[in-house]
């Protein structure tokens, strides 16, 4: 009878193992997903600052854009660009615009944004971030209702499928 119990004692501990790592597995991989919806509403959010600063900029300071754009710091996906943009590596910088975490017509429309700052005259550059403002403030209303509804489904639906697989198991 021994034997029998520790037989059975190995395999709940395996199945307690299995189980433990089933749970972080999932729950790691529906957080990463998470993830991805609060880098989109961050790097809305540093873009609109760095608008709000550039156009601060073009008023007063007349700048570089290139200068302002390797100057201003942040901590999402932007810096990528504006390393590009300040450096002068992209023809036109917005070519090289390939961010994971956005579909292709929001890559498009971040792309259409860059290639167009420094083309024109102070006047024109502000109205053209005023109305890009307006585009990429609707664009960080959308992503933070996406990381309120799906960001958090996502988490809450890899757990739970988690726990049923570990209640399969056992």
């Amino acid at each position: 009878m021994q034997d029998g119990e520790r037989v059975g004692g190995k395999d709940s501990v395996v199945k307690a193992i299995l189980c433990a790592t089933i749970v972080f597995s999932m729950g790691y991989v529906s957080f990463a997903i998470g993830r991805m919806y609060r880098r989109k509403v961050r790097f809305y959010e540093e873009l609109l600052a760095f608008i709000a600063a550039l156009k601060i900029d073009i008023n007063y300071k007349q700048s570089l854009i290139a200068d302002f754009a390797g100057s201003f710091a942040c901590s999402s996906e932007l810096t990528e660009i504006l390393e590009l943009f300040a450096s002068n590596k992209a023809e036109p910088c917005g070519a090289a615009i390939v961010l994971k975490i956005f579909g292709d017509e929001e890559n498009a429309e971040i792309e259409e944004f860059f290639s167009y700052l420094g083309k024109s005259d102070a006047v024109a550059q502000t109205s053209h971030l005023d109305f890009y403002a307006i585009r990429f403030e609707e664009r960080l209303c959308t992503a933070k209702q996406k990381l309120q509804s799906e960001g958090r489904l996502y988490a809450k639906l890899g757990i739970m499928l988690a726990l049923f697989i570990c209640l399969i198991i056992i």
